[in-house]
C-alpha cells in the first residue's frame, strides 16, 4: 500500500527540497540520520542499515545519483513521499549552476580569506556539523568547467571546493553531530541572491590537473634558457615589461591581469610547477597574444612568446646579452698572429684579499621534500634574502624537533644523530636573523603552549623543574651550567638559537677564572652526543648521557676569524652558508601563505611528536630508534664517500679545508637522517621508517658538497688561505713601489731575503690570489718575438692598489708591527 503524500507545508525537508528545485538546482535525496544500538562508537546510525557507516546522513540514497537528480517537482515529491526523512542534498556543476567550498576548520577559514584578499564576496551561506559551506553560481564563460579540489593543512582536509561529481548536504538536513545544517541569518537565498563565481575561486576550480605545455623541448635546448629559468623573476623580467598587473596572490600563487584590463585573473604563478620544480605560469584568459589559454608555460617559454613572438634563437640572444647562460668571468683568448696593440681593458673592482673569490653555489633546495621546500622559497621571498638563509634555518628546525628520538646507524661502530651546528654569514644588512625566526615560529608558539599548560596545571608559580617532556623545546641566552640542567630534564634535546654567534663565542669561559674552562669542550662534546658532566657552583654535578643540541644562529664575515682562533674543531662542525648578499630591491608586500606556514608547523609537529623508545627493562630514561641504511642506501653512501675521497686527493684540494672535510661523513649521516625523518612528517604516512633510503643519502651528500664550498669562502674570509701572507707583503711592494707595471724577476730580487720567498716558485700562488682578486694582471707577451730564452713575465697593477682602503689597512697593521727588513734594497 503506498504512503499517503506529504504536503510540504508538512515537512521542512521537502519544502527545501522543492525550493531548490525551483532555482534550477539538481535535487536528490540523502539518506538521514537515524538511532542505531548496534553502533559501538556511540555516534547516531544511518538509513543505509550499515551499522559502520562513516558518512551518516551525507551519501545519496539512488545509486546512480548524479544522472537522476532532478529539478522535477513531482519526482522530488515522490522521493520525500517513499523517505520523509530523507536528508536533502544537491548535484553540484554547471549543470545545476551552482558550486559551493566546504570550509571545516579555522585553517580553512583563513585560507579562504588569503585566496579571497580578505574580503570574501557576500553570497549564501550555511551552517554545517563542524563549518559552513559557500555557495557561488556558475557564469557562463568560464574557461574550463570548475573542477572539485580538496586543500590540505597540516595533514587534514581544511577546505573542498565542489562541483561535478560533487553533492552538498543543504539546510534542514540533520547533522551526526545532532545538530541541524542551517542557514545563517540573512544569508539564504531568499534574503542573498548566490553571487557568481569570483576570479580568485575561477582560480583555484578551473584549471586541470594535467595543463599541456607549449615548446618544452624547444625550451630546454638552449643553455641560457635553463640559466633564465632558474634566476629570472616572473614579474620584474617577463610580465611587467609585457604590461601586466599583480592581482593579488594566496596560498603560495601569484595572479596577474593582462594588459589592457583593470581587474580579473588573467594568468597566475604557481598552480603548477615546471620541471624544474620552479613555479610554472598557467594561462587562464584567451585574450593574451602569443599564450595559450589552458596552457603552462616556463619562463624562458613566456618570455619568448611574450617579447620576441615565439622565436626561441632571439630569445636566446637577448637574454644571453643580459648575462643568462655566460660564465661569471672569461679568460681572455690568447693572441694570435700579428694584431694590432689593443687599448688596455678597464680594471675589475679590486676585491680585498679576505674576502671570498669562490662561487658561492645556491642551496640544492631540491635535495628537501617539495612541500618543505615551497615553504623555504616563501620566506626568502618574503625576507627578500638569499634562499639558503631559510633553507639552512628550516634544517636546524627540523634537527631540533627530532632531537634525540632517532639515530642513524652506517654500520656497527659509526652512528650519528641529528644535531647540527648551523651559522648564516652575511653583512649586517643580510637579513640572517629574520628568516630564522620565520621558520622556527612554529617551536615558539608550541613552547608558549606548553607553559601555558604548565601555568594552568601549577598556577603561577612554576616549579622547579618542568614535567619531563612538557618543557622547553628553544632556548637563547642560557650559561653552559643552565643548558646542562635543561638538557638533563629534556631527553629529547633543545635548539639554542644565537642571533649573533660571534656573542656566544665571546662568552664562553667568561665566567671562569682568567677565562680559562670547558665551555668549548662543552659544546664539542655535545655535538658528538658523548656523556657530559657539568659541575655546578654550590650544587651537585649534572650528568647526561646521550645529549641532543642543534645550534643555529647568524654572524658577520669579519668576525668569524673568532670561530677559527682555537684549533679544537669547533668552527669544522658547523655547517655555514655564505652566500652572495642579494642587490636592493623595493618591497614586493610578498607575505609567506597561510597555508604553507600551517603546514610547516604540522611538520615540526609531527617530527617532534615522533616518541623514542621508552625507558623500563633496565633503561632508566628513553632511548632513541636507530635507523639502518637501506642496501640501496650503502650503494648511495658508498658512491658519496668515493667522491668525498676523491675531491680530498685532488692535487688542487686546499690543504686548509682538510679538516672541515674530514668532519663531512658524520655531516651527511646526519643531515640523512634530517631528511628521510622530514619527508615521513610531511607525507600522510604514518608507518615509522624502517631505515634511511637511498634518496635522502644522495640529498644529503649534494647538501654536503654544497657546505663545503660555502665553507671554503668563510675559510678565507678569515684568512686560513697560506697563499694570503704572501700575498700581503707583494701588495706592500707594489705599494711602495708605486710603479704600473713589474717584472717577475725584479719582484723577486726584492722579496728573495724574505722566508716565504726562498726560489721564485714560491712568488705562483700569491702572484695567483692577486690576479683572482683583480690587483694584478699579465701583460701578453708580443705577438712576434725573437729566438732565445722566453721574456720574464710582465704584470700590470690595478690603480685601485695605490688607492683602495684596504691596502691601506693592510700598510697600517703591517707598520704597526715589528719593525722589518727593508727587503727593496
Amino acid at each position: 500500500m503506498p504512503r499517503p503524500a506529504v504536503s510540504h507545508a508538512e515537512n521542512p525537508l521537502l519544502a527545501a527540497a522543492l525550493d531548490y528545485a525551483g532555482r534550477g538546482w539538481r535535487v536528490v535525496p540523502l539518506h538521514g540520520c537515524v538511532a542505531d544500538e548496534r553502533r559501538t562508537d556511540g555516534q547516531v546510525g544511518c538509513s543505509c542499515g550499515n551499522p559502520e557507516c562513516g558518512s551518516q546522513g551525507k551519501h545519496p540514497r539512488l545509486k546512480a545519483w548524479q544522472k537522476e537528480a532532478s529539478v522535477d517537482p513531482a519526482q522530488v515529491g515522490t522521493w520525500w513521499a517513499a523517505w520523509p526523512e530523507a536528508n536533502v542534498g544537491v548535484a553540484l556543476g554547471p549543470e545545476s549552476g551552482v558550486v559551493a567550498i566546504d570550509v571545516d576548520t579555522k585553517a580553512g577559514e583563513q585560507l579562504v580569506k588569503e585566496l579571497a584578499g580578505d574580503a570574501v564576496e557576500r553570497t549564501a551561506l550555511f551552517r554545517t556539523g563542524k563549518g559552513h559551506r559557500l555557495l557561488y553560481a556558475v557564469p557562463a564563460d568560464l574557461p574550463a568547467p570548475p573542477a572539485t579540489r580538496a586543500v590540505k593543512l597540516g595533514g587534514s582536509e581544511a577546505v573542498r571546493f565542489q562541483s561535478t561529481g560533487s553533492q552538498c548536504v543543504m539546510p534542514p538536513s540533520l547533522h551526526p553531530s545532532g545538530n541541524f545544517y542551517e542557514w545563517v541569518e540573512g544569508r539564504d537565498p531568499a534574503a542573498c541572491p548566490v553571487a557568481p563565481m569570483p576570479d580568485w575561486l575561477v582560480a583555484e576550480m578551473c584549471r586541470p590537473n594535467s595543463p599541456e605545455w607549449t615548446d618544452q623541448g624547444a625550451r630546454e635546448a638552449f643553455l641560457e634558457g635553463k640559466d633564465f629559468n632558474r634566476d629570472a623573476d616572473w614579474y620584474r623580467d617577463i610580465l611587467e615589461p609585457a604590461g601586466f598587473t599583480p592581482a593579488g596572490q594566496a596560498n603560495g600563487v601569484m595572479r596577474f591581469t593582462r594588459p589592457g584590463k583593470r581587474s580579473g585573473i588573467s594568468v597566475t604563478v604557481g598552480h603548477y610547477r615546471a620541471r624544474d620544480g620552479s613555479p610554472a605560469l598557467y594561462v587562464f584568459s584567451g585574450s593574451i597574444p602569443g599564450l595559450d589559454a589552458g596552457r603552462c608555460y616556463d619562463k624562458f617559454g613566456a618570455y619568448t612568446k611574450l617579447h620576441h613572438g615565439g622565436d626561441f634563437t632571439k630569445a636566446s640572444a637577448a637574454i644571453a646579452q643580459q648575462g643568462f647562460g655566460r660564465p661569471k668571468r672569461e679568460a681572455p683568448a690568447a693572441p694570435t698572429g700579428t694584431v694590432k696593440p689593443a687599448a688596455p681593458a678597464e680594471w675589475e673592482h679590486f676585491v680585498p684579499l679576505e674576502s671570498p673569490i669562490d662561487e658561492a653555489p645556491a642551496f640544492p633546495l631540491h635535495a628537501f621534500p617539495p612541500a618543505v621546500a615551497e615553504h623555504v622559497r616563501a620566506v626568502a621571498e618574503s625576507v627578500y634574502c638569499p634562499i639558503d638563509y631559510p633553507a639552512l634555518a628550516t634544517l636546524a628546525a627540523a634537527s631540533a624537533a627530532i632531537g634525540a628520538s632517532y639515530v642513524a646507524k652506517v654500520k656497527a661502530d659509526f652512528f650519528q644523530g641529528a644535531g647540527l651546528f648551523c651559522a648564516l654569514v652575511g653583512d649586517p644588512s643580510a637579513k640572517k636573523s629574520p628568516p630564522i625566526k620565520h621558520v622556527i615560529r612554529p617551536m615558539q608558539k608550541e613552547q608558549a603552549d606548553r607553559v601555558e599548560k604548565i601555568r594552568d596545571e601549577y598556577g603561577d608559580e612554576l616549579p622547579e623543574m618542568y614535567k619531563e617532556g612538557e618543557g622547553e623545546l628553544f632556548v637563547s641566552d642560557v650559561t653552559v651550567e643552565k643548558l646542562g640542567e635543561m638538557l638533563q630534564r629534556q631527553p629529547r634535546g633543545l635548539l639554542l638559537y644565537k642571533p649573533e654567534l660571534v656573542g656566544w663565542l665571546l662568552a664562553q669561559n667568561q665566567y671562569k677564572a682568567k677565562g680559562v674552562g670547558s665551555d668549548r669542550s662543552f659544546f664539542l662534546e655535545v655535538y658528538d652526543s658523548e656523556p657530559i658532566t657539568v659541575h655546578r657552583k654550590g650544587g651537585a654535578a649534572i650528568h647526561v648521557s646521550r645529549p641532543s643540541l642543534t645550534m643555529v644562529g647568524a654572524t658577520q664575515p669579519d668576525v668569524v676569524r673568532e670561530f677559527f682562533d682555537r684549533r679544537d674543531g669547533l668552527a669544522e662542525r658547523i655547517l655555514w652558508a655564505y652566500p652572495a648578499a642579494l642587490p636592493p630591491r623595493g618591497e614586493r608586500f610578498y607575505e609567506v601563505p597561510f597555508a604553507l606556514s600551517s603546514q610547516w608547523g604540522q611538520v615540526l609537529k609531527n617530527l617532534w611528536c615522533m616518541t623514542m623508545e621508552p625507558a623500563g627493562l633496565g633503561k632508566k630514561r628513553p632511548r632513541a630508534h636507530v635507523l639502518p641504511l637501506s642496501d640501496a642506501g650503502r650503494e648511495a653512501w658508498r658512491a658519496y664517500t668515493d667522491r668525498l675521497a676523491a675531491t680530498m686527493s685532488d692535487p688542487d684540494f686546499p690543504p686548509w679545508m682538510r679538516s672541515a672535510y674530514g668532519k663531512f661523513e658524520g655531516s651527511a649521516a646526519r643531515l640523512a637522517l634530517v631528511l628521510q625523518l622530514l619527508a615521513l612528517a610531511g607525507s600522510d604516512d604514518s608507518d615509522p621508517p624502517a631505515c634511511i633510503e637511498a634518496q635522502w643519502v644522495t640529498a644529503a651528500a649534494e647538501m654536503v658538497f654544497y657546505f663545503g664550498a660555502h665553507a671554503r669562502r668563510v675559510h678565507r674570509s678569515c684568512g686560513s688561505d697560506p697563499r694570503l701572507d704572501g700575498a700581503k707583503r707583494i701588495l706592500l711592494w707594489l705599494r711602495d713601489r708605486r710603479q704600473p707595471t713589474f717584472k717577475r724577476a725584479e719582484l723577486f730580487d726584492s722579496l728573495r731575503r724574505n722566508p716565504m720567498f726562498r726560489k721564485p716558485e714560491d712568488l705562483n700562488a700569491p702572484l695567483q690570489l692577486l690576479d683572482a682578486h683583480n690587483a694584478i694582471r699579465v701583460v701578453p707577451p708580443p705577438a712576434e718575438r725573437t729566438a732565445g730564452r722566453p721574456p720574464t713575465p710582465v704584470y700590470e697593477v690595478s690603480p685601485q692598489v695605490f688607492t683602495s682602503p684596504d691596502v691601506s689597512r693592510i700598510v697600517r697593521i703591517d707598520r704597526a708591527g715589528p719593525e722589518l727588513e727593508n727587503e727593496a734594497e
